[in-house]
């Protein structure tokens, strides 16, 4: 049969007008609205699980269908902006909480922490996940709920107002290790506690994993993160403090209980004191990240009783870094140490840092620690050279990664960005350069070279370059600091 030939270019418009909506609909803005339909409920949380089936390990579960007209509301405590929940949110209503699980990306969109919801429970399940209750949509063979289906998501889910204040219990380790099912899916702090392997980052490169954090009576409990959030590969904190997230459980075969912790991101974890049998050190041994965390934003504060520990990434001989600042990095995070007058420090020494009574805070925007404000003193002999010759691997990242949301995270540390152009300007490295790459090509960031640099009358490549450099700001520019032309290659 011959077909209109017509029929193809309806079909072509078709296909454009669906892929501009599914676009459209993919970068679409958070729903921040501030309406409150103050719908009825039936149910509170906790009565709601009650109707649950017991959880039978062997089977892999139960699954209970709940009946039409049953309705709960609650607040949004857990969302999977960082990526460490995933197609998942925890909704407690103050009796209880529950995990609910949708079929969507980018929840944090439409639910935001904070946000109340309404659901609209009828002809959903109530089920268990690895042992945890969980709401969701019919289950399959082997008696796990499926997330809820996108095209019925605002059947069931109905948006309340945003802002609500969202509240965690406090507990000890003990308590946490309960496994108490009262505490299941709410959100949780347990204080005084600190990771038992400092030396680890949040996940492994291709897994979910578990890292256990302790009490100083050493009992232990497992923080569990994927390795497709965004902080899996941060290290964890090496102080001792508090730690908040939503309290998970895993039951196994016999049916013993493991509770686990799930963090939003790792602003859920505190841990800037001294750690277990180091309180009567002078001064406790805590991570560059934890130091930076102890930061609030404004003015310059005074520290107490820590010490850091990090490699060095500056270099003082080339000149194009002031002899008195040294900058260090721990991991992927990084400081830049003020002392009162020059150092004697080179790139790769391992130092130890006793900031104790140091100052914390920006100058020009870059936060430092040490003689940070004009009358500020911090000699230099309150860094000890631990070791030499150690190498730290530069973040290969582009310029957009870095000077993105997460800027701070990259700030006094090293990184290498490929294929970048240095603008010739003068055609010398002295002075403020823009620097692009395919990522951004605005120019705001820029290559910046002191005058007093011994490579600052040197020509600049007129040809893409691959450049290492420092981190850094100047009040609101973003900039890149190399250490030598070696740098740039």
């Amino acid at each position: 049969m011959k077909r209109d030939p017509r029929f193809f270019l309806i079909l072509l418009l078709a296909a454009v007008s669906l892929s501009s909506c599914l676009k459209k609909d993919f970068d679409r803005p958070a729903d921040k609205s501030g309406y409150d339909p103050k719908l009825p409920v039936t149910h509170a949380i906790a009565e709601l699980l009650s109707l649950n089936g017991q959880y039978d390990p062997s089977t892999g579960g139960d699954t209970t269908m709940i009946p039409a007209g049953v309705r709960i509301e609650g607040i949004v405590t857990g969302d999977d902006r960082s990526g460490n929940l995933f197609k998942r949110i925890a909704v407690d209503d103050g009796t209880a909480a529950v995990t609910v699980l949708i079929d969507m990306y980018n929840l944090y969109n439409d639910y935001p922490v904070g946000r109340k919801v309404y659901i609209n429970c009828g002809g959903l399940y109530l089920g268990y996940d690895g042992g945890l209750p969980v709401i969701g949509a019919v289950a399959t063979e082997k008696m796990e709920l499926r997330g809820i289906d996108p095209a019925t998501v605002n059947d069931h889910i109905v948006k309340g107002n945003v802002g609500n204040p969202v509240v965690s219990d406090t507990l000890d380790l003990i308590t946490a290790k309960g496994a108490s099912p009262a505490l299941y899916s709410r959100l949780v702090t347990i204080r005084d506690v600190q990771f038992s392997d400092i030396t680890q980052r949040y996940t492994q490169p291709n897994a979910t994993t578990n890292r256990d954090i302790m009490d100083c009576d050493n009992n232990t409990l497992v923080v569990r993160s994927s390795n497709y959030a965004n902080f899996a590969t941060s290290r964890v904190p090496s102080g001792k403090g508090y730690i908040t997230g939503i309290y998970t459980v895993y039951i196994s075969a016999n049916g013993t209980p493991t509770p686990q912790l799930v963090i939003r991101d790792t602003n859920d974890v505190r841990m800037e004191g001294p750690r277990c049998n180091e309180s009567g050190s002078s001064s406790a041994l805590i991570s560059i990240d934890s130091l930076r965390k102890m930061y609030t934003g404004s003015g310059t504060m005074v520290l107490g009783s820590y010490s850091i520990k990090g490699i060095v990434i500056s270099d003082r001989n080339y000149k194009n870094t002031d002899s008195r600042n040294l900058v260090i990095q721990d991991g992927d995070r990084g400081i830049t140490i003020r002392f009162s007058a020059s150092h004697s420090f080179n790139p790769g020494d391992e130092v130890l840092v006793d900031v104790k009574g140091a100052q914390l805070g920006e100058y020009n925007g870059l936060l430092e620690a040490g003689a940070v404000s004009s009358g500020g003193t911090f000699p230099a002999s309150r860094a000890v050279r631990q070791s030499s010759g150690n190498t730290l691997t530069p973040a290969v990242l582009t310029i957009a990664q870095v000077t993105g949301a997460n800027f701070e995270d990259y700030e006094s540390t090293l990184v290498r960005i490929m294929q970048a152009t240095i603008a010739g300007g003068s055609g010398t490295y002295s002075g403020n350069k823009p620097l692009t790459d395919a990522s951004n090509t605005s120019g705001s960031f820029k290559l910046y070279t002191v005058t007093a640099a011994t490579f600052s009358g040197a020509a600049v490549p007129s040809h893409p370059v691959n450049i290492t450099g420092i981190v850094g700001q100047f009040n609101n520019t973003k900039q890149l600091t190399i250490r030598n032309t070696t740098d740039v290659e």
